[in-house]
């Protein structure tokens, strides 16, 4: 079931630095694919499977200094 491989995280960025996370995810290679739902307040949804979290986590943090919650 799609649903159940496919782990969808929402995060808010600087809406200016869009292109830049999206650049970053898909420069890995099956890592991620980065959606912009709201461009004006930086709204995002990274789709990646669920072992990849830890890395998004981590790109997420040690980038952009976005902590995500445990959900």
């Amino acid at each position: 079931d799609y649903n159940r491989t496919i782990t969808e995280i929402k995060v808010q960025v600087v809406p200016s630095t869009i292109n830049i996370v999206q650049a970053i995810f898909e420069s890995y290679e099956g890592l991620a694919t980065v959606r912009t739902e709201n461009p004006e307040i930086g709204l995002i949804t990274i789709f990646t499977a669920p072992q990849n979290i830890a890395t998004v986590r981590e790109i997420l943090l040690q980038t952009f200094g976005i902590v995500l919650n445990n959900n």
